[in-house]
């Protein structure tokens, strides 16, 4: 998860409730934490997937099999969805064929979770 500096967010507290509890695969949590430590810039967070894969997906078996990469992945997005961070997940194909992934807050997540400043000492 973040840490909590100026300007970051702290997950609600029923958010590792809400993924299904207990131990959580790796890119989930990644995910997850990047979803979390984003949601400052829009509505909205876009990334090319195969870029987000690469930064989320560390796991050295992704290498022998993108298709478990992508159940895995599928598997991440519901989870995300279930702990209400986002509404919504789709793919967006560019023109040259890059997907990109898009991945829609749900505005009403964080409301009341903003960490107040921290006072230097």
């Amino acid at each position: 998860f973040p840490k909590t500096i100026r300007g970051s967010s702290a997950p609600r507290a029923d958010t590792i409730k809400l993924l299904g509890g207990g131990k959580q695969k790796e890119i989930t949590m990644n995910l997850l934490d990047i979803l979390i430590f984003s949601r400052g810039i829009g509505a909205e967070y876009r990334k090319s997937k195969e870029d987000l894969l690469s930064q989320i997906g560390t796991n050295k078996r992704y290498e022998r099999s993108k298709k478990e990469r992508e159940k895995d992945f599928q598997e991440a997005i519901q989870k995300v969805k279930d702990s209400q961070i986002i509404t919504k997940y789709k793919e967006e194909r560019r023109p040259g064929g890059e997907i990109i992934s898009v991945f829609t807050y749900n505005p009403d997540y964080f409301k009341g979770t903003e960490i107040s400043e921290i006072e230097d000492q």
